[in-house]
C-alpha cells in the first residue's frame, strides 16, 4: 500500500479537485493523529495524542471516533450524473426531476463498485408551436492524468465517456443517442455529451428517462462522493423546476462525513431526510420551486472504510495512533475482531457479538469467509498477534 503526504489545502478536497487530478505529489509519510491536520470527533471529546484508559469496549468506541489517518492508496474519480441540457436556447420547461442513485458494492477493496442512476424528467412545451429540441447529456471523459475507478465488468480507454450502459427513452420508447465530443474551447467541466432530438407538439408534456452507471469517487481519507449536476436544470425555460427529488441508496452501512468528523462541512443541499439503518439507510432531498444554483456533492463514509482508516491502515503501517505495545490484551482482542467485523463475521462470544451489533458500521454476513480479507487486513492481524499474549 502506498502512502502520500496530504497538504493542508487538500483537507477539504472536493470531487472537482479529484476530477482534475488535484492531489499534489510529495514525500511519502503518514500524518499521525495529533498532527496539525488531525480533527477531533464531536462525539468523543477526545484530547488528541492521549489514549484514555478504558475498558475494551470503551477503548474501541473512542478509537473509532478518532479522525482517520490519511492514506493515498485509494484516490480515484468515478464519474457523475447530470440533468440533460438544451443544446440551443429553448422554450421547453423542465417541470420535474426524480433521480435515484443506487450503490453496488461501493466499498469494494478493488475500487470496482458502481453507482446506478435512474432519472425521470417531465418536460413541457409552453408554446402553441411545434418545437424540436436537441438535448444533451454531458459527461467527463477519461484522461491520462486522473486516477480512475472502473466498475466491475467495464472497460475504459483514454477519451471514453466515464458513464456506462447509457440509455434514454421518450415516453417509454428507446432513443439512440449520438456521442459528441465538445470542442476544447467550449468545454467547461465536460469534454463530451450524448445527444438526441425530441419533438414537442404544442403544449405537449413528455416524460424522458435516463439510466446509466458510473464508478465510485473516493479520496485518500476513505471518503466516497456522490455527485449529480443539478445546475443544468437552470438552462431550461424560466430557470427553475416545480420540484426535484434526489434519492441516494448506498446498499451498505454509511454515514455522512460530517456525522463522523466534527469539522467536515455538511452536504451542500438543504433538507435531507434520512431513513432506515445499516444497509437500508438512504438519503432523500425533495426540493420544491427549485432554482438549481447548486449541484449535489454528498460525502459518505462506508462502514468498511470507517474500519480501514481507523484500525487497519494505521496498524498495518505502524502509525503511533494505535500503540499496540501499550494497550491491554482485551483491547487487542477487540481490535483484532474489528478487522473481521468489517466484513460481517459473526462471533460466538455473545458479548462481542452484541457490541458489534450496536455499531452503525457492522452488519452480520452469513457468507463471511477469511478469503474476504485484504492484504492490509492480514498485515494488521499479524502485527496484533505479535503483541497478544
Amino acid at each position: 500500500m502506498k502512502i502520500k503526504i496530504l497538504y493542508p489545502q487538500t483537507l477539504g478536497v472536493s470531487p472537482g479537485t479529484l476530477r482534475h487530478g488535484g492531489f499534489p505529489r510529495g514525500r511519502k509519510r503518514i500524518l499521525p493523529l495529533g498532527s496539525p491536520f488531525a480533527r477531533v470527533s464531536r462525539a468523543g471529546e477526545i484530547h488528541i495524542g492521549k489514549i484514555p484508559r478504558a475498558s475494551a469496549r470503551g477503548f474501541l468506541l473512542l478509537l473509532l471516533l478518532f479522525p482517520s489517518v490519511i492514506f493515498a492508496n485509494e484516490v480515484a474519480f468515478g464519474g457523475q450524473g447530470a440533468i440533460p441540457i438544451p443544446m440551443t436556447p429553448s422554450p421547453i420547461l423542465l417541470q420535474d426531476a426524480h433521480i435515484v442513485i443506487t450503490g453496488n458494492n461501493i466499498n469494494s477493496n478493488e475500487l470496482d463498485g458502481s453507482w446506478q442512476y435512474a432519472c425521470d424528467y417531465t418536460f413541457k412545451n409552453n408554446t402553441d408551436q411545434t418545437v424540436q429540441v436537441k438535448m444533451g447529456f454531458p459527461f467527463p471523459v477519461k484522461d491520462s492524468i486522473t486516477e480512475i475507478s472502473i466498475p466491475k465488468g467495464q472497460r475504459l480507454n483514454k477519451g471514453d465517456p466515464m458513464v456506462y450502459d447509457f440509455h434514454v427513452t421518450v415516453e417509454g420508447k428507446p432513443i439512440t443517442p449520438t456521442n459528441y465530443r465538445v470542442p476544447v474551447k467550449k468545454a467547461l467541466d465536460y469534454k463530451g455529451a450524448y445527444l438526441w432530438e425530441v419533438t414537442f407538439q404544442p403544449q405537449q408534456i413528455l416524460h424522458i428517462h435516463h439510466d446509466y452507471v458510473t464508478g465510485v469517487t473516493v479520496n485518500d481519507m476513505g471518503q466516497s462522493f456522490v455527485n449529480y449536476v443539478l445546475q443544468n436544470g437552470g438552462l431550461w425555460q424560466k430557470g427553475k423546476m416545480a420540484s426535484a427529488t434526489v434519492e441516494v441508496i448506498p446498499n451498505t452501512p454509511t454515514r455522512f462525513c460530517h456525522e463522523i468528523e466534527e469539522n467536515h462541512p455538511s452536504t451542500n443541499l438543504p433538507g435531507v431526510k434520512i431513513s432506515g439503518d445499516k444497509s437500508d439507510r438512504r438519503y432523500q432531498w425533495h426540493l420544491t420551486r427549485f432554482s438549481p444554483a447548486k449541484d449535489l456533492h454528498a460525502c459518505l463514509l462506508t462502514g468498511r472504510d470507517y474500519i480501514r482508516y481507523r484500525v487497519v491502515y494505521p496498524i498495518a503501517q505502524g502509525s503511533d495512533s494505535i500503540p499496540l505495545n501499550t494497550i491491554t490484551a482485551e483491547q487487542l482482542r477487540f481490535l483484532q475482531n474489528a478487522i473481521y467485523a468489517q466484513y460481517g463475521q459473526h462471533f460466538q462470544d455473545a458479548q462481542m457479538q452484541a457490541f458489534f451489533n450496536s455499531q452503525w458500521w457492522y452488519e452480520s454476513n452469513l457468507n463471511y469467509s477469511d478469503r474476504m480479507l485484504a492484504p492490509d487486513d492480514k498485515t494488521a492481524l499479524a502485527l496484533i498477534k505479535k503483541y497478544a499474549p
